[in-house]
């Protein structure tokens, strides 16, 4: 009886005689048997559903999925949700008809638009300033910078039995790092007071995540923000002496130390100007005019001031004469002055 060598050399002869590309067929053949078996065991593959959602976003999709038994992964520490390739429309017909994750923003506009007839108007105007502040909130965190905030809006009612109608206000806070938020804290407080009527800046806070107050501007405040524009002023001054000595002496080759010394002082001035250049001109004038004759009737009817003057007639009388003058002259005859009386002297012995 032959041993096991003996068979095992025989069967390495007979596997010699077999040629070499039967031998890479088969090693083809169970190479694609081997995928398919794993392909089976493994399921479906998984293709991309949805990606870069918010936490809030990516869990309502979740929690959507669960319902509908259909299973799902994570990749990315959560923010790409794949889904069987099979049943990737399904999930998504599914989703989009129960509006998931949808934008809170057009779900609360929506609840404004579709709100019954039988809501009060103090539920309405509730609904459509909670949608003004989505809103907002939607815009501030779409700032370079801001990573989340959060918009808080008191608007009182009009009221007409009242002299002096409350004021509105608004608080914000948001989730930024230090820098970012005083670049921005004007901004935000301009776009609130800019969406709310009756509402201005000043009447408008802004505050961190960690309590530091942004707008308006704190004395600390300011100082922080005064020691960042000097630390700007110093950076550019020394990025571009760097870009003067690096041509000429190497990179490397040279320290530079820029010390910059800003004025912050700020001064209001009021100013009244008097003089020539400054006075009001003033002027009067006054025309009047009269159509017909000059000896018309005027003023009040009925007054003897209004009755037109009567014309002057010389009388035809002689005058009489006077006492120590010359006789009349006779009717015709020229008048011719009289001459004056000379004094008469008279002698006495």
């Amino acid at each position: 009886m032959p041993g096991w060598r003996e068979n095992l050399a025989q069967a390495q002869t007979q596997l010699a005689r077999v040629p070499k590309i039967a031998w890479a067929v088969a090693g083809v053949i169970g190479v694609s048997l081997g995928v398919v078996a794993w392909l089976e065991m493994s399921g479906p593959p998984y293709v991309v559903l949805d990606e870069g959602l918010s936490p809030a976003d990516g869990g309502k999709v979740i929690a959507q999925l669960q319902k509908l038994s259909i299973p799902y992964q994570l990749q990315a520490a959560g923010n790409i949700i794949l889904v069987p390739a099979p049943e990737l429309a399904q999930a998504r017909l599914q989703l989009g008809q129960a509006q998931v994750p949808g934008s809170d923003v057009a779900t609360a506009w929506s609840q404004v638009e579709n709100a019954p007839m039988t809501a009060s108007d103090l539920a309405q105007s509730t609904m459509a300033v909670q949608a003004l502040q989505l809103s907002l909130q939607q815009s501030i965190e779409s700032m370079n910078g801001i990573r989340s905030a959060q918009v808080f809006l008191a608007v009182p009612p009009n009221t007409p039995f009242l002299a002096d109608q409350p004021k509105a206000t608004a608080s914000v806070v948001i989730d930024a790092d230090s820098a970012q938020a005083q670049a921005q804290g004007q901004a935000i407080a301009n776009l609130v007071a800019g969406a709310v009527p009756g509402l201005s800046a000043q009447q408008v806070s802004v505050e961190t995540t960690s309590g530091v107050a942004v707008f308006p501007a704190t004395g600390a405040m300011a100082t922080g923000a005064q020691f960042a524009i000097v630390s700007q002023v110093e950076s550019n001054a020394a990025a571009r002496i760097a870009g003067l000595l690096i041509p000429l002496v190497g990179a490397g080759n040279f320290q530079t130390d820029v010390s910059a010394d800003l004025d912050f002082t700020q001064e209001h001035i009021h100013q009244i100007s008097y003089g020539p250049t400054h006075m009001i001109s003033h002027q009067i004038s006054a025309q009047s005019s009269q159509n017909g004759s000059s000896s018309a009737a005027i003023g009040i009817p009925g007054a003897l001031s209004n009755e037109p003057p009567q014309a002057t007639t010389a009388s035809a009388a002689t005058p009489p004469p006077t006492s120590g003058g010359t006789a009349a002259a006779a009717p015709g005859a020229s008048a011719t002055p009289a001459a004056p009386a000379q004094p008469q002297q008279t002698t006495s012995n």
